[in-house]
């Protein structure tokens, strides 16, 4: 079973030259389209400013065993 003519076609210079601005209007699009997803995409991946300090504190011993009993039985 063979495709269709229209297939095999290589169609005018006109058709193709329609062709080859389509293509690459769908391919300008594209990387526009991408473009404008990755700067959001990027710009979230970042650390905030305040995350790049230590802003924890250690546990006190008093705390620390509190912490060792309340994990020590199951729930």
């Amino acid at each position: 079973m063979g495709h269709a003519d229209a297939y095999q076609d290589a169609g005018t210079p006109a058709e193709q030259s329609r062709r080859t601005f389509m293509v690459d209007v769908v391919i300008a699009l594209g990387g526009v389209t991408g473009f404008g997803i990755a700067i959001p995409v990027l710009t979230s991946l970042l650390p905030a400013a305040n995350a790049l300090t230590a802003n924890w504190t250690p546990l006190s011993p008093h705390e620390f065993k509190k912490l060792e009993a309340a994990t020590a039985t199951p729930i």
